[in-house]
């Protein structure tokens, strides 16, 4: 998953004082996280989606495979601006999820901290530049993972965690 700064237009009628006169938003996979404004998402769950408060079609991957790290991109209008939305992703329960954090050189070459509310997971593995799924592997620690709920991966790297989806948080 990418995890990027991307920037959203101004609304109408208003100041931004970011990068190309927008403002900053953030995403993973190019899917920046709006509120819904009807029903939460665990009550849309629980009466089954009736009021179409989100849709279960979260990417698995980025939706454009690049340089993440290169500062060329930086500046890259369509791949800057990210869509507002409530996609999500459905987990069987007690499934072992294995997720690949990437950041990217968007705007600038940063850190961003990811926290998992109800859950703990194991931190695999951590780098510098592009994941590689067959070179990093071997930099995975399956001895003694740390166990964390919040992470902090490189600027320009990624961070590989691992976790047992059962909980509802």
């Amino acid at each position: 998953m990418t995890v990027v700064v991307n920037i959203e237009p101004c609304p109408k009628d208003a100041t931004c004082r970011g990068p190309l006169e927008g403002r900053l938003s953030s995403s993973i996979n190019n899917e920046s996280f709006v509120l819904p404004q009807n029903a939460s998402m665990l009550e849309a769950f629980y009466y089954g989606n009736r009021s179409g408060v989100y849709t279960a079609n979260f990417p698995d991957n980025p939706p454009l495979t690049f340089d993440y790290t290169n500062t060329y991109f930086s500046f890259d209008e369509p791949l800057i601006y990210a869509p507002k939305s409530t996609k999500a992703k459905k987990l069987k329960f007690n499934a072992t999820v294995e997720i690949v954090f990437q950041s990217t050189a968007f705007l600038a070459v940063g850190s961003h901290p990811i926290h998992f509310h109800g859950f703990n997971f194991h931190e695999l593995a951590q780098g510098i530049g592009n994941y590689d799924a067959v070179e990093d592997r071997r930099m995975f620690n399956f001895v003694n993972p740390q166990i964390r709920n919040t992470i902090a991966f490189p600027p320009g790297g990624w961070a590989l965690i691992r976790f047992q989806a059962n909980s509802s948080g």
